[in-house]
């Protein structure tokens, strides 16, 4: 198997569904393409045999990377122009993969990866030089509370990643809309959310979230200490209704699914990237305990997205 090839391995062995007999999930992140060569229809074919070949029964495929979808949407067309990224043409990514995926015998999670990361700037990142999604709304982007574009030493800072603003009702309804119709247009097995939480604390001052927040607060605005207690769990809540409300807009319209935020330590989780480690696994209906690895050529713990 490549080395291009990244692995989501399930550290117990183990799905828990409420509605089922537990069950053994062998599963691996799959990122289709070669630096920023897409791979062609007979490699995916080529690597999904490999992949069932190895013993894996699911692949989870890259879908949402770098501010462009990788199937054909109808929702990041009405507001970008486009329908997916430019460099595929009129490829569909995604059917490829599940077309390619189901035919080896393997169940197909569509894999969210960017989460609220709208944009990189390394990669056809529009006239904003940040993701096209912010050539239409720059009110889009999470700001610091000096203002500057809100990101992280893992993201912004020092790989040009720009994050939407968590709290913005047109964001997350941007997003659930995109996951909403793809799970209503392909044969997916289900999909993993990855980064729905903040780079770090230092974010949320964009003009809609400071305006919600003083609504809420008799029109006072969000303290400049960005890890005063009350602000943090303001906007812990928000990330718990925005998850709530995505698990069940996805059930009715679909099977169920997998549900899968980041896998982070308790005291990590909600202190630097306000997400409520214990809310995130009781609002998923069914879970997957895993281990982010690099393999085959040794492995390390990675939490960077990729690029």
């Amino acid at each position: 198997m490549t080395t291009k090839i990244k692995f989501l391995l399930a550290s117990l062995i183990l799905t828990f569904n409420l509605f089922s007999q537990n069950s053994e999930h062998r599963g691996v992140w799959y990122v289709p393409r070669d630096g920023n060569a897409y791979k062609t229809k007979p490699k995916i074919a080529a690597d999904m045999d490999s992949i069932a070949k190895n013993n894996f029964n699911a692949v989870y495929v890259l879908v949402w990377a770098r501010g462009y979808p990788l199937f054909k949407s109808e929702v990041f067309y009405r507001e970008t122009g486009l329908y997916t990224d430019p460099q595929l043409g009129d490829r569909d990514l995604l059917q490829e993969m599940i077309a390619e995926a189901h035919r080896a015998g393997l169940e197909v999670y569509a894999w969210f990866e960017y989460g609220f990361i709208g944009g990189w700037g390394g990669y056809l990142p529009g006239n904003s030089g940040k993701g096209k999604i912010f050539d239409a709304h720059p009110e889009w982007l999470a700001k610091r509370n000096d203002g500057t574009d809100a990101g992280s030493s893992e993201d912004q800072i020092t790989q040009s990643f720009y994050w939407m603003a968590h709290a913005n009702p047109n964001v997350q309804n941007f997003l659930i809309q995109l996951i909403l119709e793809m799970v209503k247009k392909y044969d997916l097995d289900g999909f993993e959310l990855d980064r729905i939480r903040y780079p770090d604390p230092n974010c949320g001052y964009d003009s809609v979230t400071v305006e919600i927040y003083k609504q809420e607060h008799n029109e006072t605005p969000p303290p400049y200490d960005y890890n005063n207690s009350e602000w943090k769990n303001w906007r812990i809540q928000k990330l718990n209704q925005f998850a709530n409300f995505l698990h069940l807009m996805s059930h009715r319209h679909s099977k169920p699914h997998f549900l899968k935020s980041n896998e982070l330590r308790k005291h990590k989780a909600h202190n630097k990237h306000l997400l409520e480690y214990r809310h995130s696994i009781l609002s998923i209906r069914n879970l997957i305990v895993s281990q982010d690895i690099y393999c085959p050529n040794g492995c390390k713990q990675i939490d960077s997205p990729n690029r």
